[in-house]
């Protein structure tokens, strides 16, 4: 057995080789393998998507400007209308539609816009759906291949931009449709369109008049001279005060010390010597004196005296006889002798009132705080001198110049005047041809030299080529 093996040439060995891999290629492709199944299946879904996508949006185009007439178009430059899908389904526009995931698109954030331009229409067409979210970008206007008011711009270029990565603008390749009507007739005018800013080209379906007219496109401010402005300045008022004083407010004040002089107190103290009794104004009081004596105890007689004494405080002195006798010397003469007793003397006492003047003393008093100088009460009083403070006007201005009282500044004038320019409008009228043999032609340009020659017309409709 070994030996024939080794009998094998090497021709039959590659022979071999080349049949097994063979073998294995053709089970790999009768058999594909899963992953490259799902991503076959995966594009071809996409591939139905993209362009169930596609008619959806191309949908919502057709409606829009089947919707945007005259009437309904925005009138300024820059002006925009705006239907959301869900309008355009409210309006029976378009009948609802689904995406590529059988699911409705988003009835707010999928919509059409048309925006005023100086020379024509842009219509944005952005639908949103659960697969894919993408807008076109249409030119609109009323071209001499337009068979009604308003339709498609023949070199249309789109923008498409799948969220958030911008796609790069596509321009498509179009023809277009030339028609050439025999024995047919021309029906009658329509009547004229309200004039509008959109340029409008004559054709044998269409008839447009102009006018031109000039409107205010902005306005643009003027200097026309300067502006003097008076006004009453700010008033500043200053209040100052003497020296020494203190400004409080509207006030001045200082403090100043002065003597208070007011009249003493004066008590008078009435008094009378020892055991007088007051009386109104006089001091009186009862006093004993001897009025006069009597003859007291007796002490003696006494006789031949010359005279009788006279009563004295000790003694008493009664006559008691009298005689005269001759003087021996003169007989023509005599003299008187008394005999006369001797007592001691007794007071007799009686009472009177003695009055004196009253002893009048007067003492001055002053009130708490107060200082007894004489018959005056003195006392150091401070207090606050208050004055109305003196008040220092003058003017300033928070701009311009001080004249007076006033301020004065000065201010370029500007007016606002109006910058026109001239604008056409257009409004044309439409007709119809009735009946005739219409033949139609396709061309690649819409100056087709050829077909004009034959009296081939274009009909305003283009397909994409």
């Amino acid at each position: 057995m070994y030996e024939e093996r080794e009998k094998f040439s090497l021709k039959e060995v590659i022979l071999q080789i080349v049949l097994v891999v063979l073998f294995v290629f053709l089970l790999l492709w009768l058999f594909p393998t899963k992953n490259y199944v799902d991503k076959k299946l995966e594009g071809e879904v996409n591939s139905v998507n993209g362009q169930v996508f596609s008619q959806n949006v191309e949908t919502m185009k057709d409606a829009a400007i089947s919707y945007f007439t005259t009437s309904r178009l925005p009138k300024k430059i820059g002006d925009k209308v705006t239907l959301t899908l869900g309008d355009m389904l409210d309006k029976k526009l378009l009948i609802p539609f689904l995406d590529g995931n059988n699911k409705q698109c988003s009835l707010t954030e999928s919509y059409v816009e048309l925006t005023k331009m100086d020379d024509e229409y842009i219509l944005k067409v952005n639908l949103n759906c659960s697969d894919k979210s993408d807008y076109i970008l249409v030119h609109l206007g009323c071209y001499s291949y337009c068979e009604s008011g308003l339709c498609e711009k023949q070199e249309t270029t789109t923008e498409p931009e799948t969220k958030p990565t911008v796609k790069p603008t596509v321009t498509k390749k179009y023809q277009y449709e030339y028609e050439l009507v025999l024995d047919g007739k021309w029906g009658e005018w329509s009547n004229w369109s309200d004039w509008s800013e959109i340029k409008t080209e004559k054709t044998d379906y269409r008839n447009v008049k102009t006018k031109e007219e000039s409107v205010v496109s902005g306005t643009e401010t003027v200097k026309v001279g300067t502006e003097t402005i008076v006004k009453e300045a700010k008033e500043n008022k200053t209040s100052y005060c003497p020296a020494g004083y203190t400004l409080n407010g509207t006030k001045c004040s200082k403090k100043v010390t002065k003597t208070d002089t007011i009249a003493a107190t004066a008590t008078t103290n009435n008094s009378c010597p020892t055991g007088y009794t007051l009386n109104g104004d006089v001091c009186s009081k009862e006093v004993e004196y001897i009025s006069s004596y009597k003859k007291g105890e007796y002490v003696k007689t006494v006789y031949n005296a010359s005279y009788v004494p006279k009563d004295t405080k000790q003694y008493f002195y009664e006559e008691v006889g009298a005689d005269y006798v001759f003087d021996c010397d003169n007989e023509c003469a005599f003299r008187w002798i008394y005999t006369y007793e001797v007592y001691k003397s007794e007071a007799v006492y009686k009472t009177k009132i003695d009055t004196v003047e009253k002893d009048s003393t007067t003492k001055y008093s002053c009130p708490s705080g107060y200082t007894l100088s004489g018959t005056k009460c003195n006392k150091k009083v401070t207090t606050t001198d208050e004055i109305n403070a003196s008040t220092k006007v003058n003017y300033s201005c928070e701009a311009g110049d001080l004249v007076g009282k006033t301020c004065v500044t000065y201010k370029d004038k500007y007016e606002t005047i109006n910058i026109y320019k001239k604008v056409t409008y257009y409004s044309y009228q439409t007709r119809e041809f009735i009946s005739g043999e219409r033949k139609t032609v396709w061309s690649n340009t819409q100056n087709d030299k050829d077909l004009i020659a034959k009296g081939y017309k274009l009909t305003g409709k283009s397909k994409e080529i």
